[in-house]
């Protein structure tokens, strides 16, 4: 089981459409963290639990971005 944390910045994206990604990753099981720093404003973490190593854990992870 890995654990991933990336941070997510949408530039050029209205209001809109960002949260259309963010209903998104919710769906697909992804979490979001709230007021994580002042100069990270969106960070988004996900457990996965069928990955076994890290390479497993970032190839899965690309195809969600």
């Amino acid at each position: 089981m890995r654990y991933v944390m990336v941070t997510a910045d949408f530039p050029g994206v209205s209001s809109t459409e960002r949260n259309e990604i963010y209903d998104f990753l919710e769906k697909i099981g992804w979490t979001k963290i709230e007021s994580v720093g002042r100069d990270i404003s969106t960070v988004w973490w996900i457990k996965l639990a069928g990955a076994k190593t890290d390479d497993e854990a970032l190839e899965v992870t690309e195809m969600f971005f």
